[in-house]
């Protein structure tokens, strides 16, 4: 579960910054990195059940491609900026895709545990991610209504990583279940 709760910090969490001088971004974080993680945490749930064999299979076409969007921000590649949001949102679709097979495989565990381990915290979570993934998108032109959106998609991904951190200790029976 601890590959799980990286990866998707690299996923969710950008930092990203210009280099001076330069046309150049640099993201600290990078996207493939989390998606490889996500892919060999799947790998040890993989029996588990369905949901974590569709997270592989996506999180490898999202490899490839963060990993493409990364080199083509390091060197500077010019993109029409209609090709670029079509990237943007099939990244962040690809994203929340995978954290709903997440969430659903995590519903799977816990009906196999017959204990409540929370698995509907990290669902509603997710519900969370999506409205703030949409809100960011809405106001990507409006750079200060974009401030607010990014503050609550970082709320949404803090409940997100926490309810991952509390099925993860009550799974290993380091907390009690609910």
């Amino acid at each position: 579960m601890w590959l799980y709760f990286i990866g998707f910090f690299f996923v969710f969490l950008d930092f990203s910054f210009p280099l001076p001088e330069s046309e150049r971004i640099v993201n600290l974080m990078p996207d493939f990195i989390g998606y490889a993680l996500l892919f060999f945490a799947s790998i040890s749930l993989r029996r588990e059940n369905n949901s974590f064999r569709r997270l592989r299979l996506v999180s490898v076409i999202a490899t490839v491609f963060s990993l493409a969007e990364f080199f083509l921000n390091l060197f500077a590649v010019p993109l029409f900026l209609g090709i670029e949001l079509s990237i943007g949102v099939l990244m962040t679709m690809a994203a929340l895709y995978i954290t709903y097979e997440f969430a659903e495989g995590a519903k799977t565990i816990e009906r196999g545990a017959y204990k409540r381990l929370g698995a509907e915290k990290i669902s509603s979570a997710w519900t969370f991610l999506c409205i703030s993934s949409l809100l960011l998108f809405v106001t990507t032109f409006l750079p200060y209504a974009a401030i607010p959106c990014y503050l609550l998609h970082w709320l949404a991904f803090a409940w997100f990583e926490s309810s991952i951190f509390h099925f993860n200790r009550k799974l290993s029976g380091k907390e009690k279940p609910d």
